[in-house]
């Protein structure tokens, strides 16, 4: 083997751990199990990503890390997200708890 092709191969390597990583990486922002799509960016490489881009991010997942970041709370009645400054729910339009 020379050089050229070593440095090939490591060029190669390298660009497949990224993408894997990207995987890893997408799947935890949108709320899906970072080992799976590891395995699948290990196994698919850059088709895996492009379809973890194209798919919609896990609704229930992101509700959750809103609430417990503190970025929004819960409507009582409705159950919406709303603002947690918001007197109001601007969805069924009825009288939120305020926090002291």
């Amino acid at each position: 083997m020379d050089v050229i092709s070593i440095v090939s191969l490591v060029l190669l390597f390298a660009s497949w751990v990224f993408v894997m990583m990207g995987c890893a990486s997408a799947a935890w922002g949108k709320g899906f199990n970072q080992a799976q799509w590891l395995a699948a960016g290990f196994l698919l490489g850059p088709i895996a990503l492009l379809v973890l881009i194209a798919m919609p991010p896990n609704a229930e997942v992101q509700r959750e890390r809103k609430l417990a970041a503190g970025v929004a709370k819960e409507c009582p009645t409705c159950l919406e997200l709303v603002r947690p400054a918001a007197r109001q729910c601007p969805h069924c339009g009825s009288d939120l708890p305020q926090a002291h």
